[in-house]
């Protein structure tokens, strides 16, 4: 062990230039941005594998033919088991730019974190899985599992292509676990191993009353107004509280076990800690009290309007708008039937009228929700290799996100274990502007998952 975790040490630096060369490359795989770019960034962890070691080397078309699944393989290793590994190299929108502290797409560090867009989700994660493959084999000389890796062009834009992917290569991407580095850590000091996961449905929704805006002044009151025809529809979805207000949705909800109930309080929270890191401004109330906060974040469902647009801040004018869309989500918690709870929101906003208007509902899209058991070995050996990596325990958590494909792996791979874990911590601000990296905790994940490959 001593051998991969020096050389690791030694070549650090070499590996996070790796990360700034492909942060550089702005693959942004959502529709409205040059695709040919996430293109090239496929093109670059090609490279990146064959420079690794890794043999067999594939590009497989995504949904959209500049968004590659590339593949790689190292399986010298007979009668030992197999790990498939996955990370993405898309990553989201900078948003806006001129909330950015540092250019989103130039790695800029700061009191040891790493600043850029896709630094921490997920080409963060992506270069720990080399780094960890790459500090065996230049040392050892072989790794003591198989190992196959995949790299994903279109996991931000909802991975369009990865079902047909998953159908065409069974065989290929066939393991005895499967190890997905893009999830969060409990903190900042200790790694989490992320057992749950929110499901995630979503939808546009459309008011429109006239063929063009006109002056408030002159026409405004015998004409319904569509933003505020859409406010009062979304509205209903929810009660005082917050809480999804359509009572089928809300029955589906299985409440905590006492065991569940036990997990979560047995971990270490600070409300102040949390406010602070969620950005939440001082005089706003939480929606929960402090120890009902992992619940809701975990193992409730919630509403939210992700974009609401009648107009915009810089051509704001004295009208009547035309139109009013939003886009919105629901998180889903296990138990909850996405089919069903899609039909019944979907109906639910279209019987739905204000003065006399209704909406008309588009682009819907589901995404599951996941819960594993942990009795299989290779979470008791993740979290010994977390340990080591770490320097202390880690905890089992839940995440508030969403990652429709785990599902898809562990059925295709016939239930074989997913293990998800991470370079992410609270301060990461993933899909946010200023996303960063912890450079200490992406050492401490590289660490440990060199302590798992070698252990597995």
């Amino acid at each position: 062990m001593s051998d991969p975790l020096q050389y690791f040490q030694s070549h650090e630096t070499d590996y996070l230039k790796k990360l700034k060369h492909l942060v550089a490359i702005p693959s942004v795989s959502f529709p409205g941005f040059e695709q040919k770019v996430v293109g090239e960034c496929g093109n670059e962890v090609k490279k990146l594998f064959t420079e690794v070691g890794l043999e067999n080397i594939q590009t497989f078309p995504g949904g959209h033919p500049e968004r590659p699944y590339i593949y790689g393989e190292w399986l010298k290793a007979p009668g030992r088991p197999t790990v498939l590994m996955y990370g993405h190299y898309d990553v989201q929108p900078p948003g806006n730019l001129d909330k950015w502290q540092s250019p989103p797409f130039e790695l800029t560090e700061k009191n040891g974190r790493l600043f850029a867009r896709g630094s921490a989700d997920d080409k963060g994660g992506l270069i720990a899985n080399l780094a960890a493959i790459d500090s065996i084999l230049k040392s050892v000389g072989s790794l003591p599992v198989n190992v196959k890796i995949l790299a994903e062009g279109e996991e931000e834009c909802g991975s369009g292509g990865l079902d047909n992917f998953v159908a065409k290569n069974k065989s290929l991407i066939q393991a005895d676990v499967i190890i997905i580095t893009d999830a969060d850590n409990y903190d900042e000091q200790t790694a989490g191993l992320t057992v749950s996961l929110r499901g995630l449905i979503s939808m546009s929704v459309e008011v429109q009353a006239l063929k063009q805006p006109v002056h408030s002044g002159l026409l405004g009151g015998p004409l319904p107004d569509s933003a505020m025809a859409l406010s009062k529809i979304l509205a209903t979805l929810v009660d005082d509280s917050g809480e999804i207000s359509i009572p089928e949705i809300r029955e589906m909800v299985v409440p905590l076990s006492a065991d569940d109930r036990q997990e979560l309080s047995s971990l270490p929270f600070d409300e102040h800690k949390f406010r602070d890191e969620s950005g939440i401004l001082p005089e706003t109330k939480l929606r929960c009290s402090a120890g009902e906060i992992l619940e809701h974040l975990w193992f409730k469902p919630s509403f939210s309007i992700n974009c609401f647009q009648a107009s915009s801040q810089a051509q704001a004018g004295n009208v009547v708008v035309a139109s009013a869309w939003a886009r919105i989500g629901l998180r889903t918690v296990p138990n909850i039937d996405n089919e069903k709870a899609k039909q019944l929101l979907q109906e639910h906003i279209e019987r739905q009228t204000a003065f006399g208007l209704k909406a008309k509902v588009s682009n819907v899209s589901v995404g599951t929700w996941w819960k594993t058991k942990t009795d299989h070995p290779a979470f008791k050996q993740m979290e010994a290799a977390l340990a080591k990596g770490w320097g202390r325990a880690s905890v089992k958590i839940g995440c508030g996100g969403s990652i429709p494909f785990v599902q898809t792996f562990t059925d295709a791979l016939g239930g074989a274990p997913a293990l998800l874990i991470g370079v992410c911590d609270p301060k990461t601000f993933a899909h946010s502007e200023n996303e960063s990296m912890s450079i200490e905790v992406w050492r401490k994940s590289v660490r440990s998952l060199i302590h798992f490959l070698s252990s597995f």
